[in-house]
């Protein structure tokens, strides 16, 4: 970000206070402009002539300044703005969440016969979070039935809103997963800005948790989603789902699986 459009976002973000600045500060000296008039109608000495006069000269002074502080406010937020890059104008990214944890090395599901792993891509980094519970012993990352192995990038769940650029590839759908799990898949897009991965059931009261800690503004194709620790949850079945939000921050595209929890 270069230093001007470090200045335009500061005039565009604080515009209401500065107007108000420059209000008080141009009523400020026209008070002390007709005062200075006031006085050199009075003087009657040189010495107060002078101190009339200096008195006008810088209330002029700062009219000028305010007036020109204002217009310049005004003239970025009709004129400039416009043109400033989408993501220059988007609001600051939220607070992590207090649940997040360290980036840490993915670990693979197993799939197949034991001791084989699954084929995976290299995954992006992307955060890894706990749910609400944080700080119980994980366990081991399973899936239960496993599914066949695959490429994780060849599998697009059917329905679900799932589609090439936004899906969840691993799990499979209606697995039984429990531990700390890495889901995998696509969130990208054309419009890309950001994307969110969420759970519902019964550990979340039946509403919709973000589990990454926050939005994650990385696009992923074929890779880590996010790592999670399901241990913390009741067992029973939920709803995951990823959803893009364009650069305007409003959800674009969004795929929707269901899981069940066994942490036994």
């Amino acid at each position: 970000m270069s230093f001007l459009e470090t200045i335009y976002l500061f005039l565009i973000r604080w515009d209401i206070p500065i107007y108000f600045i420059a209000f008080v500060g141009i009523v400020l000296n026209l008070i002390r402009f007709w005062q200075s008039r006031g006085r050199l109608r009075r003087a009657m000495f040189g010495f107060e002539r002078e101190t009339g006069t200096a008195l006008r000269t810088s209330a002029l002074v700062g009219l000028l300044f305010f007036s020109a502080v204002a217009g310049a406010v005004y003239y970025v937020n009709t004129s400039i703005a416009p043109t400033l890059p989408a993501e220059l104008l988007r609001p600051p990214t939220p607070a992590p969440n207090i649940f997040a944890t360290p980036l840490v090395s993915p670990t693979p599901l197993t799939a197949g016969s034991p001791g084989t792993l699954r084929p995976r891509v290299t995954p992006n980094l992307v955060a890894t979070a706990t749910l609400p519970g944080a700080g119980q012993p994980a366990a081991p990352t399973s899936t239960r039935p496993p599914a066949q192995p695959a490429p994780a990038s060849g599998f697009i769940p059917e329905g679900g809103g799932c589609t090439p650029a936004v899906h969840i590839s691993e799990p499979r759908p209606n697995t039984t997963v429990f531990g700390t799990v890495e889901f995998i898949g696509s969130a990208s897009g054309n419009d890309f800005g950001a994307f969110t991965l969420e759970m519902r059931g019964p550990g979340t009261g039946e509403t919709w948790v973000d589990v990454l800690g926050g939005r994650s503004f990385i696009p992923v194709t074929g890779g880590s989603l996010g790592a999670v620790n399901l241990a913390v949850l009741d067992n029973g079945l939920y709803g995951v789902r990823v959803t893009v939000l364009d650069l305007n921050g409003l959800p674009a595209a969004r795929c929707t699986i269901q899981l069940t929890v066994n942490n036994e």
